[in-house]
């Protein structure tokens, strides 16, 4: 049988450069982040029975700051791959929750303390989680969980989300590129 793994779609949050780019700090230190990240992973491998695999934010340098998810896989490029191959998504507002929604997985939706004071990311977090009916789970005071309701798929509220961010209803059935080149071929005279 295949290894039932876990999906942690990175977003580089103490180190990703945007932040720099845009003249806010970043919304949490390397100190405070990863031990949460790493101890809320130990729980769910524990727990579940799985194996966390960190989905490398594209951007992401893992190999010039040394692992810092506790020597776990870090994979880059994969995203898709990994979020149809796992039992569940841990997000924090990551757009590639979209595969995750495509694929009905469940998505742990996560926080922290310094996160959730950032102007942007902390209440990017909860807009993101309300969508699909759930609510972040703060890893600074997470003592009981609700792994029910964690690891449901709210079928309507993906479906929901799917039509409002990813795919239209009605829409072709095809790459968007494949699309937009067909509406630019109907322009020429």
């Amino acid at each position: 049988a295949d290894e039932k793994i876990g999906v942690y779609l990175d977003e580089y949050l103490p180190f990703h450069p945007d932040f720099i780019y845009m003249g806010m700090g970043t919304p949490t230190s390397p100190e405070d982040y990863y031990p949460l990240m790493c101890a809320f992973f130990d729980r769910l491998e524990e727990k579940h029975g799985v194996r966390i695999v960190v989905a490398a934010h594209p951007r992401a340098h893992y190999k010039e700051r040394d692992n810092r998810f506790g020597g776990r896989t870090v994979v880059t490029g994969k995203t898709l791959e990994l979020s149809k191959q796992a039992v569940f998504a841990i997000t924090h507002a990551s757009t590639s929750i979209n595969f995750a929604v495509l694929f009905r997985k469940p998505v742990i939706f996560v926080t922290t303390d310094s996160v959730q004071k950032h102007p942007f990311i902390g209440p990017y977090i909860d807009v993101r989680a309300r969508w699909l009916n759930k609510k972040p789970i703060n890893l600074n005071s997470a003592s009981a969980i609700d792994w029910e309701n964690e690891l449901m798929v709210d079928q309507e509220a993906y479906r929901f989300y799917q039509e409002a961010f990813i795919k239209k209803p009605g829409s072709p059935e095809r790459q968007s590129w494949e699309i937009f080149s067909d509406y630019l071929k109907a322009l020429q005279p």
